[in-house]
């Protein structure tokens, strides 16, 4: 099992001593949000999380195999949600309905995910790697 991203992010924003306030500011969010977020009340979704990890100076790379595909706040949208979980799910040679039994999440929301109508919690986002046998790692600058 992977760390908790949401303790990295805790961590990271201490770190580089960043206040709830300030970040909640940055990211046009509550103060109530990024203390849920860190106190695991919550998942953020990906679009959350990548204005966090840009405001934290930092990215999530997702790798699988021989391909690595990452998500970074610049492409994320036209790219990495639509293209890497759905390009790493055709190259294991699994349906959406295969991958949406084996994970437990439904098969409309993967699609909704892999064609950018949903923007999932990140939760999803970690059960489907999962599921894909990918690891997701954080990056920080």
């Amino acid at each position: 099992m992977q760390d908790d991203i949401r303790d990295i992010l805790r961590k990271v924003r201490k770190y580089k001593e960043i206040s709830i306030r300030k970040l909640a500011s940055e990211i046009n969010s509550s103060e109530d949000t990024i203390i849920r977020i860190e106190n695991k009340r919550i998942w953020p979704n990906l679009k959350t999380l990548m204005s966090i990890c840009d405001v934290l100076s930092c990215y999530i790379k997702i790798e699988h195999d021989l391909s690595k595909y990452e998500i970074d706040s610049d492409n994320y949208i036209q790219y990495d949600i639509r293209d890497t979980l759905r390009r790493v799910r055709k190259y294991n040679l699994i349906t959406a309905r295969e991958l949406s039994d084996k994970i437990n999440v439904s098969v409309n929301n993967i699609r909704s995910i892999e064609t950018q109508r949903y923007n999932p919690t990140f939760e999803d986002v970690i059960k489907i790697c999962d599921g894909l046998n990918c690891t997701i790692k954080l990056y920080i600058d």
